[in-house]
């Protein structure tokens, strides 16, 4: 069962819209609201997708996570999630002179359940856009949405 844990930073400045995360994969569609400002949330276990006759061992699957500002998003494709890995989910404010108005910079780790035990072919890619990669994480962007996905 996949678990998501989503926090917020607490900001002297209110954050600039309304913020959510929305995962496709799963087998349905997943909408998580982030928490309000300094808090934090899990969500109930998500169901890993059915995995094909004879799948792989171990068993694993691509999804999208969509960061949401409003109704603009930066949407992440990120391979090789295990069905007992988990996602943290952390937004913040974001004041930088690189974008126009305020706006919001999520940072999303993939934390496998199985870290001790093997090696991960974990791919991360932006759906739009150029990526920074940076060792094992992608930066995307869209205007004043700004991710960082680790895997």
């Amino acid at each position: 069962m996949l678990v998501v844990r989503l926090a917020t930073a607490q900001e002297s400045n209110p954050m600039p819209g309304i913020l959510r995360v929305e995962l496709e994969g799963l087998g349905i569609p997943v909408s998580l609201p982030m928490p309000p400002p300094g808090l934090s949330t899990t969500s109930q276990p998500f169901p890993p997708p059915s995995p094909p006759p004879s799948p792989p061992l171990p068993f694993t699957f691509t999804m999208k996570i969509y960061y949401y500002l409003d109704e603009k998003r930066v949407g992440v494709i990120v391979g090789g999630v295990g069905e007992n890995d988990s996602i943290n989910i952390f937004a913040s404010r974001l004041d930088a002179p690189a974008v126009s108005r305020p706006g919001v910079l999520y940072v999303g780790n993939i934390i496998h359940s199985d870290l001790g035990t093997g090696e991960h072919d974990c791919p991360v890619h932006c759906e739009h856009g150029d990526p920074v990669i940076e060792e094992c994480c992608v930066v995307c962007r869209n205007d004043n949405i700004v991710t960082k996905t680790c895997c």
